[in-house]
């Protein structure tokens, strides 16, 4: 199975024509960020997610590539009003976290701190300081190898007294006509065992949690997942299904819940998570971490292997891949030769070059010896002639003999 998975997770390297309301293979993008219309748009093989950084950060499209026919609508395009992804934080010192909070309705600024070839990474922070003493930012990475959005989450306390907070973070679907159900996975930090717990509406589990997704289910089939993975502080973990926050229409989320330490003025606290919806299938379930959750929740996930993500396809992409890599290799390899050659020119040209410039240099040394010998030969000559003109002898031998 390992193969597969970096088999998928290698595909997603591909750029191919997006169409978000049919299927593609989804090519990773993370778009130029526009201030008219305040979006982002990333997108790779396993998601197209669209943010509303007017609307608190959440989610106006999030499409899923559940199946080689279609994507499936976790957040319906176009619907502002689910607060997926959604962040929220306490008051100072407070227990009691508001859901969704006002930092789910609140314009977010973003700017890119990291690109590469495979990810980009971008800050995000509230336009307005409406969590204070408490400073939020948020940095989330969107890759084009990983079914999921690695996310890191700042607070820094801008008060003049120590204060602690709680902060929420989660994933949510609306509109999807089925049923859902959850499962959390933690790990016991003491002597490393892991214990895998269902959830009901409402029901919350505490720990070190490694993941926690809910997952979708049409004709009693599952068909898709979401949740948090590799939570790297302890928290509790809550899922909650129904009609919520006000909205009238059907919803389930999975919410993670995060306890600061006591921060004095100035300090921060960090804490970084994975958020993912992906297709329920064993690659991407094991590539986010849930798995094992999954198989609690319906037995026998591990032995199916369907033909969901075009295994097939996905091959003779990398054959078609590997092929174009092999012919730039072989152009590259030609002109490095070409390179080699033409440096082997040169360097020869230098040489003689370098010789030539010393047989000059010595002929200009020689000829400056020679050019102030003969100036000295000339000067004697002068000086000798002078003296025989104008010595008595030498005048008396220059009268004309008379007839």
């Amino acid at each position: 199975m390992a193969p597969l998975i970096i088999m998928l997770f290698v595909a997603g390297i591909f750029i191919i024509s997006l169409q978000p309301h049919a299927f593609a293979q989804l090519p990773f993008s993370v778009s130029s960020l526009s201030a008219a219309n305040g979006t982002l748009t990333a997108s790779n093989l396993f998601y197209y997610i669209e943010l509303n950084l007017h609307n608190g950060l959440r989610a106006s499209s999030w499409l899923v590539n559940i199946t080689s026919s279609s994507l499936l609508p976790i957040i319906p395009t176009g619907n502002t009003q689910v607060p997926s992804p959604l962040i929220s934080i306490s008051s100072p010192n407070s227990t009691e976290v508001p859901l969704p909070g006002n930092l789910t309705s609140t314009t977010w600024l973003a700017t890119v701190v990291q690109s590469t070839n495979n990810s980009e990474t971008l800050k995000l922070v509230p336009a307005s300081d409406i969590t204070y003493p408490f400073n939020i930012v948020v940095y989330m990475t969107f890759s084009r190898l990983e079914p999921y959005m690695r996310v890191l989450i700042s607070v820094t306390n801008m008060g003049g007294k120590p204060a602690f907070a709680y902060l929420a973070y989660g994933a949510g679907a609306a509109g999807l006509t089925g049923t859902w159900t959850a499962a959390a996975q933690l790990e016991n930090a003491s002597n490393g065992s892991f214990e895998v717990l269902t959830l009901s509406n409402n029901s919350e589990v505490s720990g070190l949690v490694l993941t926690a997704l809910a997952a979708y289910s049409s004709n009693s089939s599952p068909t898709a997942a979401l949740g948090i993975s590799s939570v790297d502080h302890p928290s509790s973990v809550e899922f909650l299904e129904g009609k919520l926050f006000g909205i009238n229409e059907s919803q389930a989320y999975i919410i993670t819940f995060i306890r600061t330490p006591v921060l004095e003025p100035g300090d921060n606290f960090n804490v970084s998570l994975n958020l993912f919806a992906v297709g329920f299938n064993p690659f991407e379930l094991a590539s986010v971490g849930s798995l094992e959750a999954a198989e609690a929740l319906y037995p026998g996930i591990e032995g199916k292997v369907p033909q969901s993500m075009n295994v097939d396809g996905v091959v003779s992409s990398l054959n078609t891949e590997l092929s174009l890599l092999n012919n730039s290799v072989r152009n590259l390899t030609q002109e490095v030769n070409n390179l080699s050659a033409k440096l082997y020119y040169y360097g020869k040209q230098l040489s003689i070059a370098e010789n030539a410039e010393g047989y000059y240099a010595h002929l200009a040394r020689r000829g400056g010896i020679l050019a102030g010998g003969m100036f000295v030969v000339g000067v004697v000559i002068g000086v000798l002639g002078g003296a025989y003109l104008l010595s008595p002898g030498g005048i008396g031998r220059r009268q004309v003999k008379r007839k």
